[in-house]
């Protein structure tokens, strides 16, 4: 695996599991490195409206980039220079040159094909990078400084001519604007027509910065009339490749036997809003059923089996910034913002252009997993073009409403125009518009940083899910009621009866599994269901009980120790466990494995949480176990809380114990706390005490990309936490997100229970934590655990134990 994204994968695992350039000190220390990043965009012409989204999107790229290199202890920063190229080949250039003399290396856009061929020898010469949503296919040229995050027009091609094959035409009559864009695309069309059986009538060009469009439209009027007089107006069909001109050719076309046949737009006229001013326009875009297709993002049109929650509620903020207008293109300039704030992050900031396209390449399409960021998945073809891509057909139903209808889907599949049904989240609106939701967190007590993690989470999703709602015009609205639990089961009770006194009846955060235990009977009792995000003892386990579990019982954690310390060599085994639900069951499951896999326990020993003197007779009750099991195949296994550090401090004069490797579980796995006794972090660096931890990241998958969604939440919750926020945050994030849409699911459907609405869209949905579908039970399904390992004083992912739908059925470790 490549440095780059190892160095990713690890910055990230970090936060998923538990546990021209000068000296600045304005971006964030003192000793920051500031790399300007030039900004090329079309915020006039006839790519207006597309480079005003570009514009918003790369400035929140920059500024969560930013955040992310913080937080990364990165001193690299980056800040913007922005031109508009005025979609204008010659005014592309002259900033570009402008830019150069800046000593600015690293540039996002332009935005049109014909202004990156204007650009590209000047930028190759001078040792510019660009990174462009351009996409004319003369531009696929491998080794040269443009990046392109969008994929080539030979795609669109396909798709259109298929979409008017499906529709039933086998007449064409093709008009583009004469540039380099134009030309190729509208040629490309006229190629894959022909080759499905179709015969092109008649083909128009017009010139850049044509206005007036009454000769065009009359020679086309010519053409059409004749094709349909021979073949009748189903046959016929007229392909537009143009940008936002389009609008004043329609408005001349108003009107007009043109509005007899249908039309098909292309890419740049996809953003069909442009049409909603001018009603001549858009009446004309209606009577025709525009159809214009737009590389897309949205799963259903790329066949991917599930919809992503964290992408899609960060896509929702960039639209929300632009008005409302969601132009996928834009979502090009965020991406681009991040490749290069990550390449420096591994580069440095005097990197050069090609040191980061190599970094570029490293991390989308030399190595697996990828990155996924809001455009789709970036991975680049040897070309530098978005290679993995699909395309949704905006449809023009009347003078005011647009919506996407169909898809042409390739990646990965036969090639295929498919019916989209759905392109959102589902949001069934709820009778008052109130969501109030319960939390249940330990703010205090053995696990208090745990649930601290937890509730940011929570906090940070209910913000998320509530602008999400606003965007798409709900009424609703998710409000938080926050209960201290303090690690305790009679004070989370005592909680639990004070919301249901709030006419609350959907609980979230529950960390420990004793707390969880306590709170079943009056659960069942007043019909209250609860969502943990971190609950796994085995006990929990109940079909048709209150209680659903974004995570993976013990019976799972079980078998990954086990594999661990069998594949480690370790073949006697002391289990060193706190008295409770959790400890109690997580060690008999642990020791019945062991059996099975032919290891043996030397011991079991249990203590009372809070009870030093029981911590001391437990450590003495291991050494004596230790001591009569075999030199080099002996290993402690730690089951505890954060009282794990003081378990340690006194195991650390032992001679004997320091000759076993130490294990854990998810109870203490990546605690910071631990670094707090210098006895105790020294004793578990000696015996590399590596613990296990339910992990949201697929080290290793080939199938799933890591998500840039995922850095920015892991980004917000540093900020907020001073640390890295606990593997709890993210499943906590994910049973807000599946509460709410759960419960106005239930309150709008009266033949189902809040539970089975919960199996049905954590089913339906892939969230922080990845795919959460649930077994019957009511538990999560599939995951993963990373095993970390104390090393030169911080916890280090040294192995990862994968039980996944796609990559690993059979649950198997790799170590990176």
């Amino acid at each position: 695996m490549k440095r780059f994204l190892l160095l990713i994968c690890i910055l990230t695992v970090s936060v998923f599991l538990l546990a021209g350039c000068g000296l600045s000190g304005s971006s964030g220390g003192e000793n920051t490195e500031t790399v300007k990043v030039g900004a090329l965009l079309p915020m006039t012409g006839s790519m207006a409206s597309t480079g005003k989204g570009m514009e918003i999107a790369v400035k929140l790229g920059i500024e969560d980039v930013n955040r992310h290199l913080e937080v990364s202890g990165s001193p690299v920063r980056l800040s913007a220079v922005y031109a508009d190229s005025a979609t204008d080949p010659s005014t592309a250039l002259e900033k570009l040159k402008e830019f150069h003399a800046q000593g600015i290396k690293f540039v996002i856009g332009p935005g049109s094909s014909a202004e990156a061929a204007a650009v590209l020898d000047y930028a190759n010469a001078n040792g510019i990078l660009l990174i462009s949503s351009s996409t004319a296919p003369s531009l696929a040229i491998a080794g040269d400084n443009l990046l392109r995050l969008a994929p080539s027009d030979e795609n669109q091609a396909k798709g259109l001519a298929m979409m008017m094959n499906r529709e039933g035409h086998t007449r064409l009559i093709t008009v583009n604007l004469d540039n380099n864009y134009g030309n190729e695309l509208s040629a490309a069309v006229r190629t894959e027509f022909t080759t499905l059986g179709g015969s092109v009538e008649a083909s128009f060009t017009y010139p850049a910065g044509t206005q007036d469009f009454s000769a065009l439209v009359a020679q086309i009027k010519t053409a059409v009339d004749a094709a349909v007089g021979t073949y009748g107006a189903s046959a016929v069909a007229v392909q537009l490749s143009s940008l936002e001109e389009a609008v004043a050719l329609f408005d001349a076309a108003r009107g007009t036997t043109l509005e007899n046949v249908r039309w098909y737009g292309s890419d740049g006229n996809a953003d069909q809003s442009i049409f909603f001013a001018n009603a001549d326009s858009a009446a004309f875009a209606a009577a025709v059923s525009l159809m214009s297709p737009e590389f897309t993002i949205d799963e259903e049109a790329l066949a991917m089996p599930k919809k992503v929650i964290p992408d899609r509620a960060l896509r929702e903020r960039i639209y929300t910034l632009n008005n409302g207008v969601t132009n996928v293109s834009s979502l090009v300039g965020y991406d681009a913002a991040w490749l290069i704030g990550l390449g420096l992050m591994e580069k440095g900031a005097s990197a050069s252009a090609d040191d980061i396209i190599q970094a570029v390449f490293d991390v989308t399409s030399n190595t697996e997993p990828g990155l996924a960021g809001v455009s789709g998945r970036l991975e680049l073809t040897a070309a530098g073009d978005k290679e993995d891509s699909g395309y949704s057909f905006h449809r023009m139903i009347s003078s005011s409403v647009s919506q996407v209808t169909d898809a042409y889907t390739f990646s990965g599949v036969t090639p295929q125009i498919i019916t989209v049904s759905s392109t959102g989240i589902s949001l069934p609106d709820v009778p008052g518009g109130t969501i109030k939701l319960g939390v249940l967190v330990p703010k205090t007590g053995g696990l208090a940083q745990a649930g601290m993690s937890a509730l940011k989470g929570i906090e940070n999703a209910a913000d998320s899910i509530n602008s999400y709602y606003a965007f798409y015009g709900s009424s609703n609205r998710v409000a938080l009621s926050v209960e201290d639990t303090a690690t305790d089961p009679d004070t989370a009770v005592a909680a639990l009866k004070k919301l249901h006194g709030e006419g609350i009846t959907l609980v979230t955060g529950v960390i420990s599994s004793s707390v969880a235990e306590a709170l079943l009977p009056y659960l069942s009792s007043y019909g209250m269901t609860l969502i943990s995000p971190a609950a796994t003892s085995d006990a929990l386990a109940v079909s048709g009980d209150n209680l659903y579990r974004f995570i993976l019982s013990d019976a799972e954690m079980a078998n990954a120790l086990t594999m661990l310390l069998k594949e480690d060599g370790k073949t006697d085994i002391t289990i060193i466990y706190r008295n409770d639900t959790w400890g109690g069951e997580l060690a008999q499951s642990v020791a019945t494995d062991l059996a099975a896999a032919g290891l043996t326990v030397k011991a079991s020993i249990t203590y009372e949480p809070d009870s030093v003197s029981s911590y001391r007779k437990a450590v003495d009750s291991a050494e004596d176990a230790v001591s009569s099991s075999t030199e080099g195949k002996s290993a402690v296994l730690l089951l505890s809380y954060e009282e794990g550090t003081q378990i340690l401090e006194y195991s650390s004069g032992s001679s004997v114990l320091k000759g076993a490797a130490w294990y854990g579980g998810d109870g203490f796995a990546k605690n910071s706390s631990l670094f707090d006794s210098d006895k105790a972090a020294n004793f578990a660096e000696e015996t590399g005490f590596t613990c296990a931890i339910y992990s949201i990241i697929e080290v290793g998958s080939k199938t799933v990309p890591e998500p840039i969604s995922r850095m920015v939440v892991r980004d917000k919750l540093h900020e907020k936490l001073g640390y890295d926020p606990i593997t709890y945050a993210y499943t906590a994030w994910d049973s807000v997100w599946i509460g709410a849409l759960a419960y106005g699911g239930f309150v709008n459907d009266s033949a189902t229970t809040l539970g089975g609405q919960i199996n049905t869209f954590a089913g339906k949905y892939i969230g922080l934590s990845n795919y959460m579908a649930l077994n019957s039970a009511g538990d999560r399904r599939f995951g993963e655990y990373g095993f970390f390992t104390v090393k030169d004083g911080k916890w280090a992912l040294t192995a990862t134990y994968h039980h996944t739908p796609i990559d690993f059925p059979t649950p198997a470790i790799t170590r990176p």
